[in-house]
């Protein structure tokens, strides 16, 4: 049985990061955090990852392309959100 739930972290922004992987943390979680979306994405290469929270708008690639990089590249069941900062509103075809 499976002592932790590993959660990965992906955000450009410090703070956010931080603050989530505080919050997560303290929710019993074991968290990785990435402050590149290629960073991200080579700790899903070597660790596994019950769950991923990507930031929207990342450098480069973004949550969206990170979310289908993981179905795309992984067989198990990792979950992916998709966390933002953005206060403005969303084009309906983004969501």
């Amino acid at each position: 049985m499976k002592d932790s739930f590993n959660v990965l972290v992906i955000d450009d922004n410090a703070d956010l990061c931080e603050t989530l992987a505080l919050c997560l943390s303290k929710l019993g979680c074991d968290v990785s955090t990435a402050g590149t979306a290629e960073t991200g994405m080579e700790k899903l290469q070597r660790f596994q990852y019950d769950a991923v929270f990507a930031s929207l708008c990342l450098h480069n690639l973004g949550g969206m392309g990170i979310a289908r990089w993981v179905r795309k590249n992984r067989i198990n069941d990792t979950k992916i959100f998709i966390t933002t900062s953005w206060k403005g509103e969303f084009e309906r075809e983004l969501l």
